[in-house]
Parts: structure tokens; C-alpha cells; sequence
């Protein structure tokens, strides 16, 4: 499908036309969508000692990311990867509806408190590095 947006973007008329074209795109593409709305999101790096730790700690956040797919329907997304660079490397990436989402409803669940303490007593993390951004609606998920 012709997109003039995109081809008034292409042709110099500026990054408004080129923005508005990504979410024209966004809008074809079929399928349920997001409406704008700027989500909040937590990119978590964590850092083991070793295998026995990831694997201990992943048996005992299981459950919390089960809770919250359940009991926290303002998380959008929850969710552990893996390095293919570091063994002892996971990421996680959540989105929420808003930032209270996250500082007042997640974080005061007894489960989330269990784990950390847990995590903390038993010294299973040897860094951990959190970011917070906000979505800036270009482009999709």
C-alpha cells in the first residue's frame, strides 16, 4: 500500500512527516495495537557469580512473573531474556501503563518484596544495573 507520508518523508519534508509515516505504518500493519500513550518501561541488567545463583534466582522469579501476568493488568509486558554473550548475564524488560503502575501497585505486592529479600539474603546478584525510559510511540511493540 502507497504511503505519502512516507514518500513526503523520504523526499526531505522533514522528521514530523517521518514520524506520523512510522505510525500511519503502525496502523496498517493488521492486528490489535497500543493506542498512543507513553509507556514506562524498566530495562534490568543482572549479573551472577554463577550458574547455581541464575538458576536459583530464576526458580524464585517464576512465580513473581506469574503473579504479575495475572494480578497486575497495567504491566504490559514482563518478561526475562538471556545473553548469547554471558552466561551469567539476563535481562529483563518490563512495561507498564504508567510509572504508578510500577512504584505504588507492583513494588507493594508481598510477593515482589519476598523475592528481593530473598535475592538479597542469599547474595544471588554480583551487579545489577536498572534504567527507566519512557516509549516514545515511534515504532511498534
Amino acid at each position: 500500500m502507497a504511503n505519502p507520508w512516507l514518500d513526503l518523508a523520504k523526499a526531505g519534508a522533514g522528521a514530523a512527516a517521518a514520524v506520523f509515516a512510522l505510525k500511519l505504518q503502525k496502523a496498517q500493519r493488521g492486528g490489535p495495537h497500543k493506542p498512543t500513550r507513553k509507556v514506562w518501561v524498566i530495562a534490568v541488567t543482572w549479573k551472577f557469580k554463577s550458574q547455581a545463583d541464575k538458576e536459583k534466582l530464576i526458580k524464585i522469579w517464576t512465580p513473581l512473573a506469574e503473579y504479575v501476568a495475572k494480578h497486575e493488568p497495567n504491566t504490559l509486558a514482563y518478561e526475562m531474556s538471556f545473553s548469547e554473550d554471558d552466561p551469567l548475564k539476563v535481562f529483563l524488560y518490563e512495561r507498564y501503563v504508567n510509572k504508578s503502575d510500577w512504584n505504588v501497585t507492583h513494588q507493594s505486592a508481598q510477593i515482589y518484596k519476598d523475592f528481593f529479600k530473598q535475592v538479597d539474603d542469599e547474595h544471588l546478584l554480583a551487579s545489577s544495573d536498572v534504567q527507566f525510559y519512557t516509549e516514545s510511540d515511534i515504532g511498534f511493540c
